[in-house]
């Protein structure tokens, strides 16, 4: 049990803490609207529950498909939003930094540069950790002969 409720925390909390720095928090905003915070709410209880369902329904075959596809629209669609409020913040910040160096404010070119090099950085980072994400959960599902030590753990 401690299994599960580790892992789901952890998948939790890693879809949360990506939601918000795509959506520009700490980097370009210092605050969130009530919509973006919504859709991280909703994200963050998709993930939650998806995965508690995920990892309690492991010795019930016909279930676990069900979930195994969820799971895989779940990270797609995470994917799509994240990459959609990253492009947001991008375009944001370019025109930031168009407006600032129009406007010959050197003193402001050092941290819209830093900032947009941070925003393409997890740009990348979250295209390898989705793309992980995806080859773990095809390649390697929970259900494959090794991993009957961990259902037994689970239980």
């Amino acid at each position: 049990m401690i299994f599960v409720s580790t892992s789901t925390l952890f998948k939790t909390l890693s879809i949360s803490i990506i939601l918000l720095a795509c959506k520009g928090w700490s980097i370009a905003k210092s605050s969130l609207s009530q919509g973006d915070m919504s859709t991280i709410t909703v994200l963050m209880g998709a993930t939650y529950l998806i995965y508690s369902s995920y990892y309690i329904s492991l010795n019930i075959p016909n279930m676990q498909s069900s979930l195994t596809f969820s799971i895989y629209f779940l990270h797609f669609a995470t994917f799509v939003v994240v990459v959609f409020n990253i492009n947001k913040v991008l375009n944001f910040l370019q025109h930031q930094r168009r407006l600032i160096y129009e406007n010959f404010q050197d003193g402001f070119k050092q941290a819209v540069d830093l900032k947009l090099s941070i925003i393409r950085k997890l740009m990348y980072f979250v295209i390898v950790y989705f793309t992980f994400e995806l080859a773990v959960n095809v390649l390697m599902p929970l259900d494959l002969p090794f991993s009957n030590h961990t259902k037994e753990v689970i239980q």
